[in-house]
């Protein structure tokens, strides 16, 4: 009988990828295709790296035409850690490494998924293949770049699952990624594998976001007219050292995975661009909106999505608002302590007494910037969250007006 062979495919919430050649399916049938599918994330821009930087956007595909799925982009690599086991996975330790152990996948159009393949060769035989009587069990993390230093060596991957070793948010916002890593598969086959004619399913890789995303969106309470020049992040904490910390056995236990956080703080001088303009600003709408749909980078403009270190909010952790009341006037600054920030009650303008004191990890931030010259109105910073992943943060309530 021939071997099977391993293509790496991802393509959605437990979604296959369409396969190129689907003529000869006894011989598809043979070689029973391995793939692994990516139920968080998604693809929010062209088929470039440029297109995705920040936090991984919607990249809509449709295998059948039925509708809409959410999918790991097509332009993005990954890194697979994958071991072989007669047997069920005892420890992984106890396991052998497979020759592709460590490497960084990339998507391969001639099979419609991301596949390992061996250098120098061709055709189908260019990727590896299941060893008779073994079972797999791996794990991933992504991006494959972390655009780090060019000595920097700090991931691994072992019993205790992901580590990695002094971790840097990029200073540029426009270079900041979703960092994320998967949980550990135990035991898989090629018997897990379903196919039909037309389309193949995959085995899981079920991906967690490492970092705290934060992004911003802006309304106006008043009477005038606002316009917004910029948006800087500051005082906060830009490195670290995460650790799985996985108990290894023949289930998959991490006990409290998380970031040990240096002290060092990212600088007024240097601090994370999510907007500024060289124009006279961006007008402030009735309704809040966000910031990325309202407007677009060139021109003048800059606007990111941060994906920044989870961590505790010191006193020194801010974002600064610059502003003006009305087009063309003297620029004003409003300089909030991230550690203030009050929570409202959901769906309600009620108050609470508590405050939002930390980034967690896998958590989405929406800041929501309203202005009003009324002590009444309430000008408020959203802390809110989205799906595919990320976290609900509760909203939290600042008078802009008042927080010079």
């Amino acid at each position: 009988m021939k071997k099977s062979l391993f293509l790496m495919a991802m393509a959605g919430v437990a979604l296959a990828g369409c396969v190129n050649d689907v003529a000869d399916v006894t011989q598809k049938e043979q070689k029973a295709l391995v793939s692994f599918s990516s139920p968080l994330t998604y693809n929010n821009g062209a088929g470039t790296r440029a297109g995705y930087h920040g936090e991984v956007g919607k990249h809509q595909y449709s295998v059948d035409g039925t509708g809409t799925v959410y999918s790991y982009p097509r332009e993005e690599d990954f890194v697979i850690y994958a071991v072989k086991h007669e047997g069920d996975l005892v420890t992984w330790e106890e396991a052998t490494e497979t020759a592709f152990n460590g490497a960084t996948l990339k998507y391969d159009s001639d099979v419609d998924g991301w596949a390992p393949t061996i250098a120098e060769k061709t055709g189908n035989d260019k990727y590896y293949t299941w060893d008779s009587g073994y079972k797999m069990s791996y794990a991933a993390c992504s991006p494959a770049d972390l655009e780090q230093a060019d000595d920097w060596n700090g991931r691994s991957y072992g019993a205790t699952g992901l580590q990695i070793t002094n971790f840097q948010v990029p200073g540029n916002a426009a270079k900041h990624f979703d960092l994320m890593y998967s949980v550990r598969q135990l035991n898989k086959t090629k018997a897990d594998m379903i196919h039909t004619a037309n389309k193949f399913s995959g085995l899981p890789i079920v991906f967690k976001h490492m970092l705290s995303s934060i992004r911003f969106s802006i309304a106006n309470q008043s009477s005038q007219e606002i316009y917004l020049k910029s948006v800087r992040v500051y005082g906060v904490k830009y490195k670290g050292t995460f650790t799985e910390n996985v108990i290894d056995g023949a289930t998959y236990i991490a006990n409290n995975p998380g970031w040990d956080v240096d002290e060092a703080k990212i600088e007024e001088a240097n601090a994370y661009v999510a907007f500024s303009t060289t124009g006279d600003g961006l007008k402030f709408p009735l309704q809040a909106r966000y910031l990325s749909d309202m407007i677009a980078a060139g021109d003048g403009n800059t606007v990111h999505q941060l994906l920044l270190m989870p961590q505790e909010l010191m006193n020194d952790a801010v974002v600064e608002i610059g502003y003006t009341i009305g087009a063309g006037t003297s620029l004003q600054k409003a300089t909030v302590k991230l550690n203030t920030a009050v929570l409202k009650q959901d769906n309600s303008e009620e108050l609470t007494n508590t405050t939002i004191t930390e980034w967690l990890i896998g958590t989405r931030y929406t800041y929501r910037l309203y202005y009003s010259n009324e002590a009444a109105v309430k000008d408020m910073i959203y802390f809110s969250p989205s799906s595919d992943g990320w976290v609900d943060a509760g909203v939290a309530v600042i008078n802009l007006a008042n927080a010079h």
